[in-house]
């Protein structure tokens, strides 16, 4: 069912539709008229949202449109769906930015862009409700704190880094070595590889990619050349 990059042929899991209808019907997530769910494929919400969540999205209705909730919105003159944080008001519009960007997005929105807001996430099996508001605008910004730190601490160590990534040299004098194995998901654009460890998610090469992304400080500890 799985394997050790080292050999063989990674576990490949189906979603159909009939699947996705069955999950749907089994999930916890609030239900309401008008409601819309979708899962979460991208990290640009990370931590808030992670790849493989799935969303409880209600329409605003005569509700406000509030900074610090979080939105699913179609980009002006485009057709995908994006998630992201409300964060400013402008002359133009409204503005929204992901939790694990370093900038806002460059569309400014207008209600008729947005579908609704994200109130619910259901993880692993688990639901919890979504901060919005002024709580949600505080722990965005929190959370963009510390997105920025780590990078800033990441750019000190960056030469040390890839010179570890590039050797190989702590996988060479570590007493153990990661378990890991590679699964295959179906997504609607084609075959999403993910290198797992246990229940955590170590990388995914996205579909139609050739190039793993592996999340950091890992690819030290990690022979990506017997990656598939």
């Amino acid at each position: 069912m799985s394997r050790n990059p080292s050999g063989g042929r990674p576990t490949e899991f189906l979603f159909g539709q009939n699947e996705i209808l069955l999950l749907r019907r089994a999930s916890q997530l609030k239900r309401e008229k008008g409601a819309l769910f979708y899962y979460c494929l991208g990290p640009s919400m990370s931590p808030t949202l992670r790849a493989g969540d799935y969303l409880a999205i209600f329409p605003y209705g005569d509700q406000p449109l509030r900074r610090g909730d979080v939105v699913l919105f179609r980009p002006p003159g485009e057709e995908r769906l994006i998630a992201h944080r409300l964060v400013a008001v402008v002359s133009t519009g409204l503005k929204a930015r992901g939790d694990n960007n370093d900038r806002q997005d460059p569309w400014p929105l207008l209600p008729e862009n947005i579908l609704g807001r994200v109130v619910q996430v259901e993880r692993r099996g688990r639901v919890h409700s979504l901060r919005g508001g002024s709580a949600g605008e505080l722990y965005g910004r929190v959370i963009r704190c510390l997105t920025m730190s780590r990078l800033a601490l990441f750019r000190v160590f960056r030469p040390a880094y890839r010179w570890a990534s590039r050797t190989g040299w702590l996988r060479r004098v570590l007493p153990w070595r990661l378990r890991t194995r590679v699964v295959a998901i179906r997504r609607p654009n084609g075959i999403e590889l993910q290198l797992v460890a246990g229940r955590f998610v170590l990388g995914h090469r996205p579909a139609g990619s050739q190039q793993w992304q592996i999340k950091r400080p890992l690819k030290p500890f990690l022979d990506l050349a017997r990656l598939p």
